[in-house]
């Protein structure tokens, strides 16, 4: 499908040194809280602009300078720099932390989970869950078990065990749902539907499933808004929109019902007071034995719509539509003041969860920002130097929801990119330039190349399938496309509409071996001519594209619980294939086994959670394993890890290149930087970080035989924030915004 005039699409071809890149300091200028780097857009005639972090030595107001050393080196490796991604985050609708596993599950507004890790200051995306575009929005996420999550829709129930990525239960709700709260000492869930009417339902720990238990009377002339259960684990707050109620779980009665203005939050403070925020901005302390108001406060003026409180319950911390989050502490005397605020956040914020050492919250900016919670009341942590006591957490998408051709094979001489967002398909043409021309320049580092053929939308496909999309891939050679659900695979072919021509594309879908259907990751091996498809860890096949005749890889008979795949490699050879699994082990299968029954190797336990799988052009034994805080290097034939590496502060591995200027490195991607380090792994202490980085990417790799890096970045700043919600904006009496 050829590009839309409308669409602007951001791609560079920049020319680095091959050279090793030596950090270099910036000159002192101004910048804003949210640095951004600079960009010089160069006119083109079509729909594509090129763009490039630009070396200047000028003072920036708003924006900081990335710089880069001038060091001319012919014959360099090219980058395509694209911002063209169709992925865009939704806005947080509940935090759901396990403290158990360090787990934290995060839900928007519309179907999937997220299940993300929490190391350090960092946050891993280890996978998404679920997804339908035919389901309502998730309301709540609830860790029932270590391994169990609840996610609870406003017409349903769905409960996960996260160590196989597999759904238990599925139960349709009586009403439609305002709010839960589960009590785990009686193992209740309580549930609160618009037809006023609160419903217990009963946690059976040994199956991991709820029933239906009771029901509590209705509540007459008021509209339930949330719901929470009191520290003495036998009473239920219901805040509705004119009062109060207090149940009791032993009579299933209300034992108080105290008017109120409309409440949307609650929490319990202890066994004698709650907090209530209202939608007109007051927070109220209210006795739930005599039904008194102790306090009120007004420090904000939008509806309150989160309250958590720290374990000891000497302070809590509220937040809502002013995208302010507060906090209020107990003094000697018993009372509460205001002792804190801070305003980090850009829009409504709809949830907080609190950790033993964080509070995070979640809103319409769609991120996550965790606060200190031992130094909330400061603008900064003093004991650690003037560093902040907050950091953010932007929402990403899984790295193999991307993929790209290697044009040392590719029939359409260009590379060529697929990427999905949810329930579309993109498929993108990158640019590329007179290759004659370029080889005999001697160009410094960065400089912008003129496009003879400019990027351009190949195929929009929107795909049928009710279920999310969570893998992609395309074949080196450009021919095939799959991707795949929970629940199956497709694959098609794609062909040029007209031969030497950049006419379009045609995609044709061919049918699966019905024992392959079902699969819900594949991904095509180097030489284009097989598929690796796998329904779980104990189920993986090999389809000859050519034949179309399938193969068993392995293939466990016994009926047990299987582990799902997170992710998965394939060596250059098509000798080895290397998969992470849901309860985060990694494991190497033998693809050509013969019989398929040859057990997977499984890696010992690497005292860190796995991120990133990756196999080396120049050998075909080398298996590198990116976690959240290291590399390490594997052999496939001796079985062994060789060396490991760790990253400088502990930062996560979410991406691994080779280096395309120095064939005996790897880049090592983290979020914002990149480091250097030899393929054995040798370097002294940790790795070498790169002088020059790029930020907020998620996608790299290589491509053709000279290793065109390309890059595939989402920037929050231009990307996103342009296509969020408006923010409430308040104006106070006699004061500024």
């Amino acid at each position: 499908m050829p590009v839309s005039k409308k669409l602007k699409v951001n791609t560079t071809v920049t020319v680095p040194t091959k050279k090793p890149i030596e950090p270099v300091v910036e000159k002192t200028h101004k910048q804003s809280k949210e640095p951004k780097a600079t960009t010089t857009p160069i006119k083109s005639t079509t729909t594509t602009t090129t763009t490039t972090t630009t070396a200047s030595s000028k003072k920036q107001t708003n924006t900081k300078e990335s710089l880069q050393p001038i060091i001319k080196a012919p014959n360099s490796t090219k980058v395509h720099h694209c911002s063209f991604s169709s992925w865009l985050p939704k806005p947080i609708t509940s935090i759901s932390y396990n403290q158990e596993n360090n787990l934290i599950a995060v839900s928007r507004q519309e179907s999937p989970i997220e299940i993300w890790v929490k190391n350090d200051q960092e946050l891993i995306l280890l996978k998404t869950l679920g997804g339908s575009k035919f389901d309502l929005p998730i309301i709540s996420t609830v860790w029932l078990k270590k391994t169990v999550l609840l996610s609870v829709f406003e017409n349903k129930f769905v409960i996960w065990d996260i160590s196989s990525y597999s759904i238990i239960q599925e139960l349709n709700s009586i009403g439609n749902v305002k709010g839960v709260s589960f009590n785990r000492l009686l193992n209740l869930l309580a549930v609160c539907t618009n037809d006023s009417i609160v419903r217990l339902y009963n946690f059976k720990f040994d199956e991991s499933e709820i029933e239906y238990q009771s029901s509590f009377p209705s509540i007459s002339d008021s509209k339930i808004n949330t719901i929470q259960w009191a520290l003495d684990q036998k009473t239920l707050l219901v805040g509705c929109s004119n009062q109060l109620v207090i149940f009791k779980v032993d009579s299933q009665r209300s034992s108080l019902n105290i008017t109120t203005d409309n409440i949307v939050s609650l929490n319990s403070l202890n066994n004698d007071s709650a907090v209530c925020g209202f939608t007109n901005g007051f927070i109220s302390i209210i006795d739930i034995k005599f039904g008194s108001i102790i306090q009120d406060f007004r420090n904000l003026h939008a509806p309150i719509r989160s309250i958590q409180v720290n374990k000891n319950g000497d302070q809590f911390f509220a937040a809502g539509d002013e995208a302010t989050v507060i906090s209020y502490n107990k003094s000697n005397n018993n009372k509460w003041a205001f002792s804190g605020l801070h305003r980090r956040d850009s829009h409504d914020i709809k949830c907080l969860e609190i950790t033993n050492t964080h509070l995070i919250s979640g809103g319409n900016s769609t991120q996550m920002i965790f606060y200190d919670l031992s130094n909330f009341t400061s603008l900064s942590n003093t004991t650690n130097g003037p560093t902040p006591n907050y950091f953010r957490i932007k929402s990403l998408p899984l790295p193999n929801t991307i993929s790209i051709t290697s044009s040392i094979t590719s029939s359409q001489n260009q590379i060529l990119l697929i990427e999905s967002s949810r329930y579309q398909i993109n498929i993108w043409q990158l640019g590329s330039t007179n290759e004659n021309s370029d080889d005999s320049l001697d160009l410094p580092n960065g400089t912008h190349l003129n496009l003879s053929k400019k990027t351009k939308k190949l195929l929009q496909f929107e795909s049928k399938n009710s279920q999310i999309i969570d893998n992609v891939d395309i074949s080196n050679n450009g021919e095939y496309f799959c991707f795949s659900t929970r629940l199956e695979t497709k694959l098609y072919s794609i062909q040029k509409k007209q031969e030497n021509s950049d006419s379009g594309i045609i995609i044709k879908k061919i049918e699966l071996p019905e024992d392959v259907q079902s699969s819900n990751i594949a991904k095509f091996s180097k030489d284009s001519k097989t598929l690796i498809l796998a329904k779980n860890c104990d189920e993986i096949y090999q389809l000859n594209l050519e034949s179309n005749q399938v193969n068993i890889v392995y293939k466990k008979e016994e009926e047990k619980k299987s582990n799902n795949i997170g992710s998965m490699e394939i060596d250059n050879n098509n000798n080895s294939l290397a998969i992470i699994d849901s309860m985060n082990q990694v494991l190497v299968y033998k693809i050509n086994n013969n019989n398929g029954k040859e057990t997977p190797t499984k890696l010992p336990n690497l005292n860190s959670i796995p991120t990133k799988l990756f196999f080396t052009t120049t050998s075909t034994s080398s298996l590198y394993i990116g976690t959240i805080d290291s590399v390490l290097l594997f052999d496939t034939k001796s079985l062994k890890i060789k060396s490991t590496k760790k990253l400088q502060g502990n930062r996560s591995v979410k991406l691994i290149t080779e280096n395309p200027n120095n064939s005996e490195e790897l880049l090592i991607w983290s979020q914002n930087d990149q480091f250097k380090v030899n393929k054995d792994l040798s370097n002294d202490h940790q790795l070498t970080k790169a002088g020059c980085s790029f930020t907020e990417v998620i996608f790299a790799s290589q491509s053709g035989k000279k290793g065109d890096l390309v890059l595939l970045d989402l920037s929050f700043i231009d990307k996103v924030l342009p296509n969020l919600p408006e923010a409430i904006k308040l104006k106070k009496f006699g004061g500024s915004n």
